[in-house]
């Protein structure tokens, strides 16, 4: 006879950081060398950091929710034991572009500094020929480690 085992994990702690938990649990996971394929991680930048050390180990991952773009595409994909169930960024971003441009608006985005984010942006403003953001608003910054959403309506409504 031969059985299922399901083991869940949560990278999703408290106090700790994802990318850390992440890791933790995908080197936890490999060292059960009773696994064979990982269903999640839950955000992109988790998927890249778990995601290597499970190619690493040739353990397959599948994702429901990893959408950046290059996860799969590109130079730097995560490797060939990765697959996900939902459509890359780029698909999502092409799809929203076509309404702007058909509307004719111009485009703002406002995006946090993670792996998601900078995807959606990046694939979104390949759609961008002949135009440019006309204002990027990042949500942390250098610049300005606090976020301040009415100073960004300001700016871009100027």
């Amino acid at each position: 006879d031969s059985f299922v085992h399901f083991t869940i994990a949560d990278d999703q702690v408290p106090d700790v950081e994802p990318s850390t938990r992440a890791q933790e649990i995908a080197r936890t996971l490999v060292e059960e060398n009773e696994i064979v394929a990982i269903v999640g991680h839950f955000s992109s930048g988790l998927c890249q950091e778990a995601g290597e050390i499970y190619g690493e180990n040739r353990i397959v991952m599948i994702s429901p929710t990893c959408t950046a773009t290059g996860l799969t595409l590109g130079e730097n994909t995560l490797n060939s034991y990765f697959f996900r169930t939902v459509p890359n960024d780029a698909v999502a971003a092409q799809t929203l572009f076509e309404e702007v441009s058909a509307a004719g608006q111009q485009v703002a985005v406002i995006y946090d500094d993670n792996t998601y984010s900078k995807s959606f942006k990046k694939s979104f403003g390949e759609g961008l020929i002949d135009q440019d953001y006309i204002y990027e608003c990042s949500l942390i910054s250098s610049d300005s480690p606090a976020f301040d959403p009415e100073q960004c309506a300001v700016e871009i409504a100027q």
